[in-house]
């Protein structure tokens, strides 16, 4: 009788690890992964730009392109639906919105944890490797793409300098388009420069230093292409550029007309302005009164919008006096033509050095940005969990069910035994 209860209790255990073992393994598997966010403004629900921050760009598709990249996978558009992301809430946290909704107060707390989880179900085309090195590289594939993304000041200018074909312009252009060349790399500089003007890089740069020295080196290039350019009066086409002056000329004037007709009118407001303008008595130190004169509140708005006019007007004057001087050279120019074909190759000459110049010049600032930014995002994304398997059963789960799921047999089958004994008396 023992025996036969030994191997009721032995049957019962191996028909329950089986059952449980069975849901288990066809119960579905979820890869799983925690990223803390620490870079500042995060707390306030803001981007490093100062935009809103939306926590589902961590899944998004750049994003998840990324992380298949950095896995050596190729990137699966089902990958949008298979992950999905949560924010983890502290207890506290949940403790004090409770509280704040039960009195009436709104709370926002804005999370810097979440969890990531890839359902591998959906992405048919990656193995079970697949699935968890995606998942184990979840963190350096979005810290790529979050640098990617707040390297600003958002421009490529290696891209933007490709725009810059010195071949299709004249020779007495090329001061010109350079200064509008320069003007760009000086403004991305700029932005580095206030973000943090203390940095400086592993070779020694600052973003100021960096300005400086392209500001001097470009300017006494410059100097040199634009002397040789007005001493031999250069030009592939003498006509066409003095025509290409004259309508700049137009322009420039219709430009002076506009900047002088808005001049006169704000003087004419500015007197109507100043004619009704008030006297206020204000009491002085020493118990007596001075007389102050005040005016409208638009009358400095509308000063400095005439001031502005004219200080413009000016400027386009002087242009237009500049290219009146040009077309002048042009059509006296006399140089011998030995002297323009040397001439005209020592321009290239330094056209090329200049060019070979500005791409080392913006080799070193992506360089250095990329440092600046490495080192300013550095401990911005943080890996809290590693990769888990969230498996259908946990092991304590399993053990639980392997417990009561023998039970469950034992009396069964102990119920079984009673009903035949019962049933076989019966017959008797």
């Amino acid at each position: 009788m023992n025996k036969r209860r030994v191997l009721l209790v032995l049957g019962s255990l191996v028909i329950a690890l089986v059952v449980v073992f069975t849901l288990n393994s066809v119960m579905q598997k979820n890869y799983e992964t925690v990223l803390s966010l620490q870079f500042e403004g995060v707390e306030k629900g803001i981007n490093p730009d100062g935009t809103r921050f939306n926590y589902e760009s961590i899944v998004s598709e750049e994003a998840l392109k990324y992380v298949a990249k950095n896995a050596g996978l190729d990137y699966d558009p089902a990958l949008k639906e298979a992950v999905v992301i949560r924010p983890i809430l502290p207890s506290q946290i949940i403790d004090s919105i409770k509280k704040k909704r039960a009195s009436g107060s709104d709370y926002t707390y804005y999370p810097n944890e979440f969890k990531i989880t890839l359902n591998p179900d959906l992405v048919e085309e990656y193995s079970k490797n697949d699935s968890e090195g995606f998942m184990s590289n979840y963190k350096i594939g979005y810290e790529e793409y979050f640098f990617e993304q707040n390297q600003y000041p958002f421009m490529d200018l290696e891209k933007i300098l490709d725009y810059f074909d010195f071949e299709n312009y004249d020779y007495p252009e090329l001061s010109l388009v350079y200064d509008k060349e320069f003007n760009m790399i000086f403004s991305y500089l700029d932005v580095l420069i206030a973000d943090d003007p203390e940095f400086v890089s592993s070779q020694g740069y600052s973003f100021k230093d960096i300005k400086e020295t392209i500001k001097t080196s470009k300017d006494l290039e410059l100097n040199q292409i634009n002397a040789l350019v007005n001493a031999f009066q250069l030009t592939k086409n003498t006509d066409e550029l003095i025509l290409k002056y004259k309508y700049m000329i137009k322009r420039y004037q219709l430009e002076i007309g506009e900047k002088n007709q808005v001049s006169a009118i704000s003087d004419e407001l500015l007197a109507v302005l100043e004619a009704n303008k008030k006297s206020v008595l204000v009491p002085n130190g020493g118990g007596e009164s001075m007389t102050i004169e005040t005016h409208d509140e638009s009358y400095d708005a509308v000063a400095v919008q005439a001031t502005d006019s004219k200080m413009a007007s000016g400027e386009i004057l002087q242009e237009v006096q500049y290219l009146q001087s040009r077309i002048t050279a042009l059509e006296g120019r006399v140089p011998a033509p030995q002297e323009v074909i040397v001439a005209r190759n020592q321009v290239l000459e330094l056209v090329d050095r200049l060019e070979e110049k500005t791409d080392n010049w913006v080799a070193l600032i992506e360089t250095t940005s990329n440092e600046y930014y490495q080192d300013k995002y550095n401990d911005s994304i943080t890996l809290i969990e590693p990769v888990a398997i969230e498996a259908g059963l946990s092991t304590k789960m399993s053990m639980a069910a392997v417990l009561v799921l023998t039970v469950f047999l034992l009396i069964l089958f102990r119920g079984i035994q009673l009903t035949l004994k019962q049933s076989s008396k019966s017959k008797w």
